[in-house]
Parts: C-alpha cells; structure tokens; sequence
C-alpha cells in the first residue's frame, strides 16, 4: 500500500461521515423523517395488521428515497478536506486557530497562506479539484503536491488521473487584487469538485488590511 493511501476500512469511513453529516443537514432529512413519523404514528391507529405493516413499509421508503436523493445529489463524500489559515505573530506566521474555528480566514498584508490536507477514499482513483475564488482576490497553489499532479495556474485546478497516494498537504495563497476601499473586506474561497460541481469546503476571507 503506498504511503498516504486509506485502507477500504478508512475509506468506508471516510464516505459514511462524510454523507451523514450531509444527511443531517439536508431538505431531504428534514422533510423525510417528519414526513416518515407521521406515517409511522398514524400506523397505530387502523386495527388491520396489513394497512399497519403498509403504513409503516411506506415510512421506510421515505426515509430510503431521500437517503439515496441526498447520495446522488449530494457534495463527493469520498474526499475529507482540513484546513487551517495563517497570521502574522511576533513577526511570523503561526496557525490561526481562532479564525479557522470560525470559519474564516484574514489577509493582512499582501497575502493569505493557508494550509490544508486532502484525503480521498480508496473508492476514488482520480479528481478535479477547483480552487474558486470571489473578485477581487486570486488564489494560487503554492506547488503541486505530487509529481502525478496536474496543476492548471490561469483556472486554479488540481488534477489527477490514478491516484497511488491518496493524503497529501496543500498550500494555497490568496491575494488581494485591490484595496480594502476599492473590493470591501468580505469574499469567498470554495473547493470544487468539478466533475460534480459541488462544494466540498467553503472559506470566507475577510482582508482586515488598514
């Protein structure tokens, strides 16, 4: 097995958290289990044991159809992304653990670093990723994280065809097009899966610069 590469355990693993917390936070869920305990209470009420046993198949069903709806449409949950901004402290730059906590990231001069790790599923053997930012910043991968890797600097996409190593640490800055008076202090930066075109983590960069 190469370095970095998640046995099937981990990579079941790695898919089933991944789609459970997409789960709980979905439409899907929320109309499916009050859709699905209605039904099921209201299964109590006939006395005939077919038309309970009916009531209480159909409330399965609803719950089965909206957990494979949120499978279809959902992000890729085979791929975990962590991340951790940088700031300035006595001169260098450490972890800002605070802001990372928060959701957000802070540019406070020329550029942002930002650290993070990628892992996939051994269910997935190759990928697009986009690194998609709002106007007025440009994001940049550092360097390709493996010789296997395909980067694309002019449209920020990480790529790769068959995969041996499954983990690997990224670096990206972000920099400021123009000044805070000119672009505001909030955008965005969103890893994209491009062949599904979903959102796998979203950052909101706040350039604090004075």
């Amino acid at each position: 097995m190469a370095s970095g590469d998640p046995s099937y355990f981990d990579s079941t693993i790695i898919v089933a958290e991944g789609f459970l917390t997409e789960y709980k936070d979905s439409t899907a869920n929320f109309v499916a289990i009050t859709l699905a305990t209605l039904v099921f209470w209201s299964s109590d009420i006939p006395t005939n044991n077919r038309i309970v046993n009916f009531l209480r198949a159909v409330a399965v069903f609803v719950v089965g159809i909206s957990l494979a709806y949120t499978y279809w449409t959902g992000r890729p949950f085979g791929v975990t992304l962590d991340w951790t901004p940088t700031h300035y402290s006595d001169g260098s730059r450490v972890p800002d653990k605070m802001s990372e906590s928060r959701g957000n990231a802070l540019i406070q001069d020329e550029n942002l670093l930002i650290h993070g790790e990628i892992q996939f599923s051994k269910f997935i053997s190759n990928f697009s990723l986009d690194f998609s930012s709002s106007s007025d910043i440009t994001v940049e991968l550092e360097n390709k994280p493996r010789r296997e890797h395909e980067y694309d600097p002019d449209e920020a996409v990480l790529s790769c065809e068959n995969m041996s190593e499954r983990s690997f640490p990224i670096k990206l800055r972000i920099y400021p097009d123009r000044a805070v008076e000119q672009a505001g202090r909030y955008h965005e930066l969103s890893f994209i899966d491009e062949k599904s075109d979903s959102t796998i983590e979203q950052v909101d960069v706040i350039d604090v610069r004075m």
